[in-house]
């Protein structure tokens, strides 16, 4: 399948530690409507990823949702954690080298 790109956005729930993707921008939501973290950013089944694959990542709800650097595939520029507080985001990349998603 194709990633969508210039997507309306789609909601997407935490799950266990992990966030499917499969479009270029993502409504995070704890899973249960609470905080909750992300340690591992992956491409939906069947979904094909490419090399700078871009995707913006945003938090609509009142419930903070962190982000953890280095612990599953995701490393950001503060070299730390992020936290997402209600209607903050960020854009991350996909590094085929290094099976990552890096901030820009």
């Amino acid at each position: 399948g194709d990633f969508e790109v210039h997507s309306d956005g789609v909601e997407r729930t935490v799950s266990v530690g992990v966030l499917d993707i499969s479009e270029d921008f993502v409504f995070v939501k704890g899973e249960g409507d609470t905080t909750d973290s992300v340690t591992t950013l992956r491409l939906a089944s069947g979904i094909n990823g490419f090399n700078g694959l871009i995707v913006h990542i945003i938090n609509r709800n009142a419930y903070t949702i962190t982000l953890n650097h280095g612990t599953g595939n995701m490393y950001f520029s503060a070299g730390s954690n992020k936290a997402l507080a209600q209607y903050q985001g960020v854009t991350l990349a996909y590094s085929e080298t290094g099976n990552a998603w890096i901030e820009v």
